[in-house]
């Protein structure tokens, strides 16, 4: 198995900690402002807030695995597996703007849905790869990404025979 991390530019990263100060703060002005808002009000913000935090961070990958039949892609809170059987084309990207339909614009990373149709997991835009497959296109970004197209090929020829 071949483990490839998954890093977040500085973009992402300047991007995820003034999202984080501006919500940080929001939280705190509700705290303070609790009895003038009303219980209903502030309880229901503050779990807002909070459900959009743990939803956006459950699309961060960690990292990417390399097994024997499968691409796994970890995420927060859980893994998704592609096998190589469904994959019929790997590509590498080039630093592109991603636009996305739904998602994360660049807090904890560019995830979702893009306006072409392609499922984003994707933390540095200067490392993107896009996996083609049955189900569609997933475009991911892990270190290392030339080695990790190499031996993502060397796996497929090897299901294959």
């Amino acid at each position: 198995m071949k483990r490839y991390n998954c890093k977040s530019s500085s973009q992402v990263r300047a991007t995820s900690i003034g999202v984080s100060i501006v919500l940080i703060i929001i939280l705190i002005n509700i705290i303070l402002q609790f009895n003038n808002i009303g219980i209903y009000a502030s309880t229901i913000s503050l779990f807002i807030i909070i459900g959009v935090i743990f939803y956006l961070l459950s699309f961060s990958v960690s990292r990417i695995d390399l097994t024997e039949n499968h691409v796994v892609i970890h995420k927060f809170f859980e893994k998704k597996t592609i096998p190589y059987s469904s994959i019929s084309k790997v590509n590498r990207i080039n630093n592109t703007s991603i636009t996305m339909t739904t998602g994360s614009q660049g807090f904890f990373g560019m995830f979702g849905k893009t306006m072409d149709g392609k499922i984003s997991y994707v933390r540095d835009r200067n490392k993107m790869v896009s996996i083609s497959t049955q189900n569609g296109d997933i475009l991911i970004s892990c270190e290392l990404p030339e080695e990790f197209m190499l031996e993502l090929n060397e796996l497929k020829k090897n299901i294959k025979l």
